[in-house]
């Protein structure tokens, strides 16, 4: 079966729009979802021509860049945390962090950051 001429120069200038978008994308996710779907055209483009090196480096280009989609999806995941451990954290480092106590402990350590960079410059 002969696939018209205009059916591969469609895949390939459609790759090369997506390339194109992709250089004035500035969010890296949907960066790399256009150059996806751009890289399926020219798989698609390759395997019409049976041209192999071309799918083959398309193929490696789309898995990386979906690995890299599928790690941005899960970094934005929400994380649930326990009632009882947000309890304990807020308790904790929160309310701790403005208490008189905690004041003291950071002039301390200030303080003592402070003198041991003196007494190390005095040497």
């Amino acid at each position: 079966m002969q696939i018209p001429l205009t059916t591969i120069v469609i895949l390939q200038n459609v790759y090369f729009i997506g390339t194109a978008i992709g250089f004035i994308i500035k969010e890296i996710f949907w960066l790399r979802l256009v150059l996806i779907v751009a890289g399926l055209c020219m798989i698609a483009r390759g395997i019409i021509l049976q041209d192999y090196v071309i799918v083959f480096w398309m193929s490696l280009f789309g898995v990386i860049n979906l690995v890299q989609v599928i790690r941005i999806l899960l970094e934005k995941k929400e994380v649930h945390i326990d009632a009882g451990i947000l309890d304990l954290y807020k308790k904790i480092f929160i309310e701790h962090r403005f208490s008189r106590h905690a004041i003291t402990w950071d002039i301390m350590n200030f303080a003592t950051v402070h003198l041991t960079k003196k007494c190390n410059n005095n040497r």
